[in-house]
């Protein structure tokens, strides 16, 4: 959560009713901010075989297939945002990031 705090995403409050809430409304957070925000994509020229000379001149047997879905995924995640998918089962957007509780 401090990294999501560190990012601009989430605040926190400390003490008693205190918690996190998110920064700025749910449309105006795509997954993009929160995956770098817990570096999930800083390693996104890995090799899916974990071979360290993996790229376009020498690829492995998927690189193109793993470089094609790396792209898929990081399209989806610049255009969606938090409100695309604020009642996933059931569950306003503030749960995704720990930010509400029930009553």
């Amino acid at each position: 959560m401090r990294r999501l705090v560190v990012a601009g995403l989430v605040t926190s409050q400390k003490g008693h009713g205190g918690g996190f809430a998110l920064a700025r409304p749910a449309k105006d957070i795509p997954f993009i901010e929160i995956l770098h925000a817990v570096n999930f994509l800083d390693d996104t020229d890995s090799c899916v075989f974990g071979w360290e000379q993996c790229r376009s001149d020498r690829p492995c047997p998927l690189h193109s297939s793993w470089t094609e879905l790396k792209e898929a995924f990081v399209g989806w995640a610049t255009q969606k945002t938090l409100a695309d998918v604020e009642q996933v089962g059931g569950l306003p957007a503030e749960f995704l990031l720990g930010g509400s509780t029930v009553d």
